[in-house]
This record gives C-alpha cells, structure tokens and sequence, in this order.
C-alpha cells in the first residue's frame, strides 16, 4: 500500500469523522433545545454507557481481530475468519447476559430517580449493539472494506438519530429523554443488523455455525480479554480524561477540558485510523518476511500519523482562538490544555503501531498491565496537578501517562518481537525487522 493510498484513505477517514462531527454537535444542540438539563445529562450517560459497557461486553474481539482476522484472510483461511467472529459473537451475548444480572439488581435497589433509571437501562441495552457494530467494523476492515470500518459507528448511528429527532419534534412539537432512549435503543441495533448483512458471510449476522475447536476458542478468549483494557485506552481514552476532570474540576472548567478533549481525540481518531488502513498489507509482508516492504509501509505509516499531529499543532497555535470562540467566547480559555493534549496525541503517534505489533506476538496481557499502569498515572498525577495548574494539570497528566505508555509498550516489542514499528526505532540500524520471530505463544492461525 503506497503513501498516497494510505492517504486517500486518511482523507476519507477525515472526512467521514468530520462529517459525524458536525452531525453529532447538531443533534446535541437539538437534544440541549428540547430535553431539560436533568434529561440531558441522561442522554450523556446512556452514551457513556453504551460505549464504555459495549467494550467490556465485546469482551477484546473487536481489538483482537485487528490482527487475528487480518492474518486469517492474508492466508487465505476464511474458515478460521468466520469460526472467530462466530466465538466471538457467542461470547458477546454471553457476556451480555452476565451483565444484565447486576444491572437489574441495581435498578432493583438502588435508590435512584427515574431519569438515572431509564439511563442505566438504555445504555446498558444499547451495549450489545455497541459491540457488535464494532466488532463487524473490525472484520470490514481485514477486508479492506475500510468505509464500512468507519461510517457505521462513526456516522452512522449519529445520522439516523438526527433525523429521527428532526422528524420527531416537526411532528410533535415536543422531545423527551424516554423517546430518544427508545430511538438510540432501535437504530443501534438496526445499524449492527445492516452493518452484518452487507458484510454477508464475514459480519456477525451472516455467520455460520462452523463453531471453533474447545482448545482455540480458549486461546482467543485469553488473548482477547486482557485487550479489553487496550480498547479502553484506544477508544475511549477521552471519556476516561473526562471522567477524571469531572472528579477535579468544577463543572466550569469540565466544559473547558470537555471542548479540548473532543477536539485532540478527533485529531487522534486518524493517526489510529491510518494505522489500522495498513495492518492487513503489514501482516502479508511479515508473513512473506519481506522486511524491506514491512519497513515501507511502517515509515510511510508513522510519518503520516506525526504529520497530522504537527499540523494540528501549527494549526491551533495560529487559529486556535478564533477556532475555539466558535463554542462561544469563553472557550478560548481552553487552548493552553487543548495544546497540551495534542502534545499527548502526538507523543502516542510517535509509538506508532507497536500496540498492533504485540499483539501480533501474542502479548494481549502485557498491554493490558501497561494500559491500566497509564490510567492510573494520569488519576495520581492529575489529583497533584489540577489543584496547582487547573485545567491544565489535565494535560501534563495525560502527556505522562502517554510516555508510559509508548515507552512500555515499546519494551515489550523489543522483547518480545525482536524489533519496533515507532517513529524512533525506525532510524536505528539496531532495529532489524523481522530480525527472529515471536518467541513465545504460537500465532492463532497455527493454533487450529
């Protein structure tokens, strides 16, 4: 996969996030119009909800299958492509079973109002579609059906939700938070349901029932759990730094590090993007052991993620101002944390896809210590910071806890794999790719 190529599908990527950007601020600026605040701040947690409990319930697959699925269709096996997304589909709605029983004990007993209530119920539903769209994205993308990976979950879900509300309050005149629970609970599952049937027999609907052996489901479900943490940290590390500014922050300043998080994670989204869009050329050339193209594609990948960064980075110290006065006069105030949060984006960019390439090796676990190592930096440092710094002890805590993370996880590759696919390690004649294969657990395709 050439520069240009990859950055074709970046400029997509960019421009399907961009465009489930602006749907989503619409929607949120019609939601804000017609639900009361107590409404509102349940419409935030039945998201929060869906995503953070779709993680637990997708039970690794999703990040797993980055590399897993991948391999499997560079050799030719769809069998075991297909025999992976039907354990994984069995083990989301036995996950989400498991789930349904401390969620109804706490709707039993728990003394809420009815506004957390009908939220805990909703984004807990909503869950299981949650996963399984991202699960079928992930199959989309060791496809190389690459807009299938990004427009369902992304833009998708957001559209509809647009103008089901549009169309609700024309008709009505009115919104309330159980008719929008309702509609998010119906059109996530109608988006899974689509997204799996225009992935015909490789999306979790199209599956068959050509069930994994005993001994590899297990070896799946073991590497796959540990990466529930690293989906936390590639997904969902924004509302993690949220949830700790609002543990800090005054409800004031939340907005502010709320406005800066959003808009460094969006930056985010397309150096993880770019990185994904090569995995599946990547793996072929490691198989083939043709270093020299697994170089290429690792250089133009890595180059193309600080790229975004640095531009970012110019951008916002030219327009940053004016940009974030769009939000309205008081924002500008966040450009300082902002700044130091793309420097946190940018020192991720720099690990480049190692996170991809331990996996690879079958070191699920060891990026699963690593990752809850770097959440719980950013918790400590962040409750010394903020009361010194304000909103900007935020970003030095997420900068610290980004150079624990590419600093450990680069370790580990060296260790494990033998070379790194860092920004750093690729000027280094040290780092001899290919230079000797995983030394530990088998690869999964071999497992059968």
């Amino acid at each position: 996969m050439g520069f240009i190529r990859i950055a074709g599908l970046l400029l997509s990527a960019v421009g399907v996030r961009l465009a489930g950007a602006v749907l989503g601020l619409v929607l949120q600026i019609l939601l804000a119009r017609w639900l009361t605040p107590d409404e509102m701040g349940g419409w935030f947690l039945i998201v929060s909800l869906a995503s953070f409990a779709g993680l637990i319930i997708g039970a690794g697959y999703p990040t797993l299958g980055l590399t897993a699925l991948a391999r499997y269709h560079t050799r030719g096996q769809p069998g075991m492509a297909d025999q992976f997304m039907h354990k994984a589909a069995y083990d989301i709605g036995k996950y989400a079973l498991l789930m349904s029983l401390p969620a109804t004990a706490f709707l039993l007993l728990a003394p809420v109002d009815s506004v957390t209530r009908l939220a805990v119920i909703a984004g807990l539903s909503v869950a299981p579609a949650t996963a399984i769209i991202r699960l079928n994205g992930t199959s989309a993308n060791a496809l190389r059906r690459y807009m299938l990976t990004i427009v369902p979950d992304f833009m998708g879900k957001t559209l509809l939700m647009l103008i089901f509300v549009a169309l609700w309050v024309f008709v009505t005149g009115g919104l309330s938070l159980d008719v929008v629970a309702g509609a998010f609970l119906v059109l996530s599952y109608l988006t899974a349901w689509v997204t799996g049937r225009v992935l015909g027999g490789h999306g979790i609907t199209g599956v068959g029932r050509d069930t994994a052996s005993v001994r590899l489901g297990k070896t799946w479900a073991s590497r796959a759990a540990p990466l529930i943490i690293v989906a936390m940290a590639l997904m969902a590390m924004a509302d993690y730094l949220t949830l700790v500014a609002t543990m800090l922050l005054p409800k004031a300043d939340v907005a502010l590090v709320g406005i800066a998080i959003r808009l460094s994670a969006l930056v985010g989204f397309f150096t993880q993007a770019s990185q994904q869009f090569v995995l599946r050329d990547l793996t072929g050339a490691l198989h083939q052991r043709d270093a020299a193209q697994a170089r290429s594609l690792l250089m133009r990948t890595n180059l193309a993620c600080v790229g975004v960064i640095a531009g970012a980075l110019a951008g916002f110290a030219v327009l940053g101002d004016w940009f974030l006065a769009l939000f309205g006069p008081g924002y500008v105030a966040a450009l300082p944390v902002l700044m130091l949060l793309l420097l946190a984006q940018g020192v991720r960019a720099m690990g480049g896809i190692n996170v991809h390439l331990l996996s690879l090796g079958g070191g699920q676990a060891a990026l699963g210590r690593t990752c809850l190592a770097s959440a719980v930096i950013i918790l400590a440092l962040a409750s010394l910071l903020v009361p010194v710094l304000g909103i900007n002890g935020i970003g030095w805590a997420a900068i610290a806890g980004e150079l624990v993370w590419i600093g450990a996880v680069a370790m580990q590759t060296r260790e494990r794999i033998g070379w790194r696919g860092d920004f750093l390690a690729l000027f280094s004649n040290h780092n001899r790719i290919g230079q000797k294969p995983p030394p530990a657990k088998p690869a999964l395709g071999d497992a059968a």
